[in-house]
């Protein structure tokens, strides 16, 4: 069993949170809260155990109904174990999906194996979101910056008076309205929720950008 203490603190740690969805993966989480805050989203639904007014006492109602969810947990576990299936029965169990896919599943292992994914998928989802997460302001940072950039050359080819019509036009009428555009859409739960796709658009447009301004 794994004992998730949700608290001020720990709703807010990515590894805590990771560890609490890998135990609740395996059907192991037994979670208790001990001050004010709310679980994160995806642990509301679970059954916790209040212990925001425990005693510090074994005969708290609270303590008590921890263990008695352990007691409860590792009798079902004990049962479960006492009756070994055949051992026929139990490979065909493990190497079902590697007997239907054997390449796939090959090719999963060699990919665990060099460090390209994490062996457990609860655990790579939650931290997929946590790297998206970060990435996303870095992209909402580097849009502020473009848009920047592109005011600030177009000021000066016009300050200079370089002749430079086409590149100044194409920054104050194409560039800097469409990396604007983006920077708002980028607030939109769509763009979140697709970030990836989201970041490789933006990605693109300021690689191809360079060559538009060139005509």
């Amino acid at each position: 069993m794994v004992i998730v203490i949700w608290s001020e603190h720990s709703v807010k740690s990515h590894w805590v949170r990771a560890e609490a969805a890998y135990a609740l993966g395996k059907h192991k989480l037994l979670p208790i809260l001990v001050d004010q805050s709310e679980p994160p989203l995806q642990f509301l639904q679970i059954q916790t155990i209040d212990f925001r007014c425990w005693d510090r006492t074994s005969n708290h109602h609270a303590f008590q109904q921890l263990a008695g969810a352990l007691a409860k947990r590792l009798e079902a576990s004990a049962a479960s174990t006492a009756q070994p299936r055949s051992l026929s029965h139990t490979l065909a169990a493990f190497s079902a999906d590697a007997v239907e896919h054997p390449a796939k599943g090959r090719l999963e292992a060699w990919i665990v194996a060099v460090g390209l994914r994490f062996p457990e998928t609860v655990v790579e989802k939650e931290y997929q979101a946590y790297f998206c997460q970060k990435t996303f302001i870095i992209a909402q940072f580097a849009m502020l910056l473009a848009a920047a950039t592109y005011v600030v050359y177009g000021a000066a080819d016009m300050a200079m008076e370089s002749g430079e019509v086409l590149s100044t036009r194409f920054r104050f009428m194409v560039a800097l309205p469409l990396m604007a555009t983006f920077f708002a859409l980028s607030f939109r739960p769509f763009a979140r929720r697709h970030s990836q796709a989201f970041i490789m658009a933006l990605a693109s447009w300021e690689r191809h950008a360079p060559t538009s301004m060139s005509i």
